[in-house]
Parts: C-alpha cells; structure tokens; sequence
C-alpha cells in the first residue's frame, strides 16, 4: 500500500543518490495526486523540506520531479499550500519556471498554479516574483500547465485578467483550444472574457468561436463544460457577439447539453442560452424551435439553486422577446415551479423566476393562468 511505501520514499529523499532522490519524488507526486490522506501523510512525513531542498540543488530532472510532487501536494489543499511557500519553494520554483529545461518549466508552472489558487496573499506573492512572461512564453510553446497557471492568477481580478492579456496570453491560448482535452483554456479564456467587452472582442476576433462550439460539439465532458462557461461570458452585454455564437452554430450542442449533461454542464448551457435569447426576438424562437423549453423547465424542478436561477434568466429572456413563446412557456408546465421558487428559494432564483413570471404577465391571454397558478401555491 502507498502508506506503508510513504516513509521509506521520504527517506531516500533524504539521504538517498541523486537518481534515487528524483524518482521518489516522482512516486511520492503519484501518490500525492488527488488524494488529500496521502498527501497529508507525505507532509507530516517532513517530505516537504527535503523536496525544497532537491528543488534548489538537485539534476534538473530530479528539480522537475520535486516541482511534480510539491504541485500535487499544495492541490486543493490551502494549509499544504501555505507550508510548502513557508519552507522555501517560491523562489526556487519560480526560477525554474524562467531556467529550467522543456519540462521541468511546465512542471514549475503548474505547482505555481496550484499554490496559488483560492489565496489572494499568495497570487501577490507569486506575480511579485515576474512570472507572466515566462508563463506566457510557455502557453505559446503549447503549455497547458502554463495556462492553468494564468487561469488561476486571473480568477475574478481584472486588473490581473488586463495584465495577462497584455503579455500576449490570449492568442497562444485560442491557439491551445482545438486539442483541449480537459478544457483548460476553454475555462481561462471564460476567465478572461467576464466582465470585459474589450477582452471578449479580442478573444473573438483571435478566432476562439468555432473551436468553442467544436469543443461542445465533441469535446470530453468537462471540455464541453468550460466551453459553454466561455461562451456565456463572450456573449455577456453584445448582440453582436452573442449573434457571432449563435451563427458559429453553438445552439444544438447547447440544447443537448440541457438534455443529457451533467448538472454543471446543464448550468452553463442554460446560462448562454440565456445571453443568446437576450434582446433578440429570432433566437428567441430559434430556441424554443430547437426544443429548449422542456429541458428549462426540468430544471426549475430538479436542478441546483444555480441550476434554477440560469434555467429561469433564459426563460425570462425567451418570455419577454415572444408572446407565442411565452405561450409555449407556460404550455410547457413552467408556472408552478416558477412560482414554487419564490416561495422556497434563494433571493437570486426568487428574482429570476419573479422576472419570468412579469414577463408572462405582460401578455393578456397568459395573465388569468399566472394569477389561478399563484393562488393554487398559496402565493
């Protein structure tokens, strides 16, 4: 068992030769990989000072090793995180990432990613230390690592999203897109783009449309994923954008998602759904043509609260471009749970499902049923 082989792999990092050094480190990032029992024992095992010390004096094999396991380790672990940067491995890490041979660099990138995520102390920390260009540099030789790295550093802080677009990430990134397999920058692109019209424009005019709705189209499950993620921030606030999506042949491959995805996917399917039917009166019944309504509606009964809230902002959009859509709406069953979530649910669904039901109540002929619905739920 990996528990028993633990210490013994910590003690060839210690006082093992150099060859032997670098391959327990490889075995103990193995064992350390998504498996926070093991990695918590790797650590309480004293790994981490002897794998710093390897990060700084080892073979450059041996330095790619330790930067592997100390990665791995820090993953999803913010105390681990802390420990490792506490005993010495920025540094040594971040040179690696500027110095370090093909593949021991991506590996440097990686761990650094990883440190860094869910800590704002220690993505200032780690942007302190110049790591963008060479981050940067790596993303455009076709390093993933690289930009789960600036996906990290770019979560919900534009004045990082504006810096690494300016260090020339969003190009190589696009570029990255047509062999995504797990969606890597399909999600860093989806970080980029929110909340920025000029990052977006960039993003589209980079060409990121069609290798987007390919990866909907065919991608793994989690690519499919962070494509829909993407394209919901692209199409965020421009109809042009959004009618770019919509022409690129996105929605089918959207619809399906509601249909047959895992919950995530079902959330951000709806969710560019939403931003596609906005303000557009043909989408709007090119979504409701493509068999949209039924999957929606099964989500204001069965889905998550987020779930809910996006399923009712695509029916609110759809509801107020379309009497006739609105009628379908309501043909399709959506009063009741609609009017189920205001009673029960979070402040955000509760407002989402109140403007779809304003929606439907604009319409004369759709009224009476809102209002006998409402007073059957004892609203």
């Amino acid at each position: 068992m990996a528990s028993d082989e633990i210490p013994s792999l910590v003690k060839l990092l210690k006082e093992g030769s150099d060859a032997l050094k670098e391959d327990a480190a490889n075995a103990l990032g193995f064992f350390a990989c998504n498996n926070d029992k093991q990695s918590a024992q790797i650590v309480n095992s004293g790994a981490l000072q002897p794998l710093v010390s390897l990060l700084k004096e080892g073979s450059e094999g041996a330095k790619g090793q330790a930067a592997y396991a100390l990665g791995n380790l820090a993953a999803s672990s913010d105390t681990r995180s802390a420990q490792i940067i506490k005993a010495g491995a920025l540094k040594p890490l971040v040179k690696l990432l500027k110095e370090g041979s093909e593949g021991a660099n991506k590996l440097a990138a990686h761990a650094l990613g990883s440190f860094a995520a869910n800590s704002e102390e220690r993505i200032r920390l780690i942007m302190d230390e110049g790591v963008l260009q060479p981050l940067v540099m790596l993303v455009k030789e076709g390093s993933y690592e690289a930009v789960y790295a600036l996906r990290i550093l770019a979560f919900e802080c534009e004045e990082r999203c504006a810096q690494i677009a300016d260090a020339g990430a969003l190009q190589p990134i696009v570029l990255l897109l047509k062999m995504d397999t797990n969606g890597q920058a399909a999600y860093a692109l989806g970080h980029l783009a929110a909340n920025s019209d000029q990052r977006s424009a960039q993003i589209v005019k980079a060409g990121a449309l069609q290798p987007l709705v390919m990866l909907l189209k065919g991608g793994s499950s989690i690519a499919m994923k962070w494509a829909a993620y993407a394209l919901g921030h692209l199409a965020a606030n421009s109809d042009q954008r959004s009618e770019q999506i919509f022409k690129s042949g996105a929605l089918h491959p959207l619809v399906t998602q509601l249909k047959e995805g895992s919950e995530d996917r079902k959330t951000w399917a709806a969710h560019v759904l939403g931003r596609l039917a906005m303000n557009s009166e043909e989408r709007s019944k090119q979504i409701v043509k493509a068999d949209a309504l039924l999957p929606l509606v099964a989500l204001l009964k069965e889905g998550s609260e987020e779930c809910k809230m996006w399923a009712a902002y695509t029916l609110g959009n759809l509801a107020a471009n379309s009497e006739d859509g609105s009628a379908q709406i309501v043909s399709a069953g959506a009063l009741k749970p609609l009017v189920v979530m205001i009673k029960n649910g979070s402040e955000d669904t509760k407002m989402a499902a109140s403007d779809v039901l304003r929606c439907l109540g604009k319409h004369k002929a759709l009224k009476a049923q809102i209002e006998k619905v409402g007073t059957l739920a004892g609203f």
